[in-house]
């Protein structure tokens, strides 16, 4: 038996088939419909559940469950409240999907999944008190506590990306202003970037086609100079910076990850965000959490919600 675990963005959708011990069998990326609609994006998974099987000689009676990492808040019993990267509200996803794909259905928020991929057989693996943080689209945060998920009382919680931390330009999709993750995700720096050009000048003349750049392509461009680039990075930084300091100071956790494609530039972001770090923490001669790269990359949400999915199902 195998598990299939999916990982619904507002950008791609990734889909993996998944043993039960987190072995990533084969797995899928597509760009998510997310224009189309609810129907269509749950059309999507499952013609790509089923081109998984088909792919892998398995026949869909073999999958035992099906995990889905959503960026949003939900409920235990199966409810997506509020994603607004995807524009879903109140949308009973275990119930429509598992109509659709016949097999058992488990969501949770994306970023928790990743987390229980790292725990499982990532970078928070034998941690009791960790928490990842996913850089992508938007900003999502994984938190464990004694060593199982934690989303609060009612399924809501957990939502570092919503957590104010100053006035922005531009306002969140959530609807408010000042959540860090329009401060500190690829989606931010991208807006920053293109937001300054406009009235700026860089130092050094790199000719850049700004409608189409994408954040690892600002990121390379403030590693070759670019004063723009290298501003917008470093703001990035900053306030990703508080953020983190935020979570340290509440929670002390013993590591905080990092994914997503952002975490990819290594020591260009890590060495200046500990120093941001550390600039913001309330005891300054303790810092004790670890910073670091998630192991399993843009694998984590695939692998933990499948193993989510196969420890839910054997409930």
């Amino acid at each position: 038996m195998v598990l299939v675990g999916i990982d619904v963005g507002g950008t791609q959708i990734k889909a993996g088939l998944v043993t039960r011990d987190g072995r990533l069998i084969s797995h899928i990326i597509e760009n998510t419909k997310t224009k189309l609609g609810y129907k269509a994006v749950l059309e999507q998974m499952n013609e790509i559940i089923l081109a998984l099987a088909k792919e892998n000689l398995v026949d869909v009676k073999d999958i035992s469950a099906v995990g889905i990492g959503v960026p949003g808040t939900t409920s235990p019993d199966g409810v997506v409240y509020f994603a607004n990267n995807l524009g879903w509200e109140n949308k009973a996803l275990v119930n429509d999907f598992g109509k659709l794909c016949q097999l058992p259905v488990f969501i949770e928020n994306d970023a928790s999944m990743a987390a229980m991929g790292e725990l499982m057989v990532g970078s928070l693996k034998g941690v009791k008190n960790g928490i990842l943080i996913t850089l992508g689209t938007g900003l999502g945060s994984g938190i464990l506590l004694d060593g199982k998920i934690f989303s609060g009382s009612h399924g809501i919680g957990r939502q570092a990306g919503h957590m104010k931390v100053g006035e922005n330009f531009y306002e969140c999709t959530c609807g408010a202003n000042g959540c860090l993750e329009t401060f500190a995700s690829a989606t931010a720096l991208v807006k920053y970037y293109k937001h300054i050009k406009n009235k700026q000048q860089a130092t050094k003349d790199i000719q850049v086609n700004t409608a189409e750049i994408t954040a690892k392509e600002i990121m390379k461009l403030a590693r070759l100079g670019d004063a723009i680039a290298e501003k917008s990075v470093e703001r990035l930084i900053h306030y990703l910076g508080i953020g983190i300091a935020n979570l340290i100071n509440i929670l002390d956790p013993e590591i905080i990850s990092l994914g997503g494609g952002l975490a990819k530039a290594g020591d260009q972001l890590m060495i200046p965000l500990r120093e941001s770090v550390y600039n913001q923490l309330y005891d300054k001669k303790r810092f004790f959490t670890r910073l670091s790269i998630a192991k399993l990359e843009n694998d984590a949400g695939m692998i933990g919600s499948a193993m989510f999915a196969c420890e839910n199902n054997n409930k």
